[in-house]
């Protein structure tokens, strides 16, 4: 699904924020096949709320990057990014300034929570760039 946003006449900069939550593999491949015949480059991008999150959430992220590669992605487009933050739609948000489109995992449960879910909803909402929303299977 993709929602509505400001792009430039190009696409350069995705970000793909990555929770660790079941629809990851199906993101990471839908963002391998959507950038694998671009220019643009990727950042994985995770908000961890911990110490023992931020280790988990570097592992998680090293192997997303890998797999993109495995797309055929140039590992010099590929990058990950983790930042610290009680908030996670806020850190998405500020760092979704920076990028031409954002791809993430829908949620559960309610039909528009389970489309978009609470904190995609939220960065949809205060974000001015399109959302690519990847559905589980």
């Amino acid at each position: 699904m993709l929602t509505p946003g400001d792009m430039g006449e190009s696409l350069n900069d995705v970000l793909v924020p990555l929770k660790g939550d079941p629809n990851i593999v199906h993101i990471v491949e839908f963002t391998g096949l959507l950038l694998g015949n671009s220019d643009a480059a990727v950042t994985v991008f995770h908000v961890a709320d911990s110490d023992e999150d931020e280790a988990r959430s570097e592992f998680l992220l090293r192997g997303a990057c890998d797999r993109l590669r495995e797309f055929g992605i140039e590992a010099d487009r590929v990058g990950w990014k983790q930042v610290r933050s009680g908030s996670p739609g806020n850190a998405i948000v500020s760092e979704a300034e920076d990028y031409d489109l954002l791809v993430v995992g829908e949620s559960e449960p309610s039909l528009r929570r389970r489309i978009l879910g609470t904190v995609t909803r939220s960065v949809n909402d205060r974000t001015s760039s399109p959302t690519l929303v990847v559905r589980s299977k």
